[in-house]
């Protein structure tokens, strides 16, 4: 969570270089990134080790049907072909 909070900090000034729109999408993105990180941890009941978590997490998200960064990506092409 440390690391994309991170990312998302180093890139907060690529906002100016896209849409209201598409920024609110980035940052809803992080934000459900990080609402499935948590959902895991609590689905693994915060006791299991690291290793325990990290399996559960990559089973997690090879199963999700809803990709959130999959979401952001795909909207961030639709802009700019606008652009282009």
């Amino acid at each position: 969570m440390i690391a994309i909070q991170q990312e998302f900090e180093h890139n907060v000034t690529q906002q100016m270089y896209t849409s209201d729109k598409l920024w609110e999408i980035i940052r809803l993105a992080k934000q459900e990134v990080f609402n499935q990180l948590d959902h895991v941890m609590v689905t693994t009941a915060f006791s299991e080790d690291a290793d325990t978590y990290s399996r559960a997490l990559v089973d997690h998200f090879t199963k999700s049907e809803f990709d959130p960064t999959r979401k952001a990506i795909y909207a961030i092409k639709q802009e700019a072909k606008l652009l282009l």
